[in-house]
């Protein structure tokens, strides 16, 4: 049966939105706002969902096989590349072009001769990367680990799609919505391109698509949990944390919340406790990083350089090509701080609006991707995988409710397609400063931007009350 269960002491909300509190106001202090359960539906009706989530997957991924291997797509790939810089090398783009798997290849043979990680060589991810890079069979050549290692991120790419599925059951009435956020993840994987089974970041794609799961079911100690694995995966998960304790209701589920995120981040780092040394080079290896050459702070160098001024030039070091030039030193250490006060100043929003978040958490994505987006634009390295850290956030933004919302998911996939736009296709030729594909990643960043803005109007437009007429009027 689909509809919405209320407590039974709470009054009725309209529309499906947010229910209405006791004057129509915002609640006091100390007051816990009327909260909506997640939306309740037949498991067969759910199972649905699920699977249409898993199969939009399987299409999106033999479709993208197909395209790569067709000559008719390559030649229109190139016919453009070509109408933005005549002549150059062209590179050939296959499914494993944008592959790293010869460097997790590489840490997956010195685990198997023996070799202790942080404490025999040099790791510079948090500890639960390494299984995902020992699994794969790795006795073989490095063409049959992309494989096996291909795959596994396309079960874990399918997985987070299906969380978003689920996700997008609990928050709408209805199979529109839901079947529609399922879609919305595939055309996120589509213009994402192959990288997406080339690096491991579709796995911190899943840790995000549980927690905003579970904070939709209102498990705020099971989001911590799946935060917590997220961070030991890669760190930045981290940055959500503070959404999941502001939207957890009660202060025994903050700190509950909060234990979960300690229990899963620290566990797995214990057994390298001894190893000092190596585990702080997780931070400090980033810390060290140069000007990354896609990333937004370094847009101004880029262009320039693509104009013809002296005095920048482009370099390989930390397994990326950086910018270098007057003041790009100081413009890296000063984009950190810079990205800190933006994602606290989404927090204060974030904050401002609790109780609507609390109440109707159907707008927890576009908060969630906000967040994502300030670090994201700020961030001096600016990897293309790190958009797929969206998917699952831009899928069940897309389809939510209010312009701005839809504003801020179809910018956003606009910046992923160009993303896969310049790279691999364009990479190197970015890095030669060619003025047709460095106009292409300032476009980019520049779309990325406007995406971040879209994002904290959006949270920035959502009422501070939780009451039915806010929820609606929001939209």
């Amino acid at each position: 049966m689909s509809g919405t269960r209320k407590r039974p002491a709470q009054s009725g909300a309209a529309g499906g939105g947010a229910p209405r509190s006791s004057a129509g106001a915002r609640p006091g202090r100390g007051a816990e706002p009327a909260l909506l359960l997640p939306v309740s539906r037949p498991a067969s009706e759910t199972a649905l969902i699920v699977i249409a989530a898993v199969a939009f997957q399987a299409l999106a991924w033999a479709l993208m096989d197909w395209l790569l291997r067709t000559s008719a797509f390559q030649t229109f790939a190139w016919a453009f590349v070509d109408w933005l810089q005549a002549g150059g090398p062209r590179y050939p783009y296959n499914f494993f072009s944008s592959s790293d798997t010869f460097v997790y290849l590489d840490y997956a043979q010195k685990v198997a001769q023996g070799l202790r990680v942080y404490k025999d060589f040099s790791f510079e991810y948090p500890p639960l990367a390494l299984p995902l890079f020992t699994l794969p069979p790795h006795g073989g050549d490095l063409s049959s680990y992309q494989h096996w290692f291909a795959t596994e991120m396309i079960v874990l790419c399918s997985a987070a799609a299906a969380l978003a599925g689920a996700t997008a059951a609990a928050l709408w009435r209805g199979l529109r919505r839901p079947l529609a956020a399922a879609g919305a993840f595939a055309v996120a994987v589509l213009a994402a391109g192959a990288i997406t089974a080339n690096r491991y970041d579709v796995a911190v794609a899943l840790t995000l698509a549980a927690c905003l799961f579970f904070l939709a079911r209102r498990h705020a100690t099971a989001a911590g949990a799946a935060l917590g694995v997220g961070v030991a995966l890669k760190l930045t998960p981290g940055m959500l944390l503070p959404l999941v304790l502001i939207v957890a209701e009660t202060r025994r589920r903050v700190l509950y919340a909060l234990a979960g995120f300690l229990v899963f981040a620290v566990v797995p780092f214990l057994p390298f406790l001894g190893r000092w040394d190596g585990l702080t080079n997780i931070v400090t290896y980033h810390a060290r990083r140069p000007l990354q050459i896609e990333a937004v702070p370094g847009t101004l160098y880029l262009l320039a350089a693509a104009r013809g001024s002296w005095g920048i030039a482009s370099g390989s070091s930390f397994g990326s090509q950086s910018l270098s030039g007057p003041g790009s030193q100081v413009v890296a250490r000063l984009s950190v701080w810079v990205g800190v006060l933006l994602v606290a100043g989404v927090y204060v929003l974030i904050w401002r609006r609790r109780a609507l978040l609390r109440a109707a958490p159907q707008f927890i994505p576009v908060a969630a991707l906000a967040c994502v987006l300030a670090f994201t634009v700020c961030n001096k390295v600016l990897s293309p995988q790190f958009l797929c850290w969206t998917f699952p956030l831009v899928a069940l933004v897309v389809v939510g409710r209010g312009g701005w919302q839809r504003i801020t998911g179809v910018l956003t996939l606009a910046a992923i397609a160009l993303t896969q736009v310049e790279y691999p296709y364009l990479y190197w030729r970015v890095v030669a400063f060619e003025p047709g594909p460095v106009y292409v990643v300032v476009a980019r960043n520049l779309v990325l931007v406007a995406a971040a803005i879209a994002a904290v109007v959006t949270v920035w437009k959502l009422p501070e009350r939780a009451d039915a007429d806010a929820a609606s009027s929001s939209a």
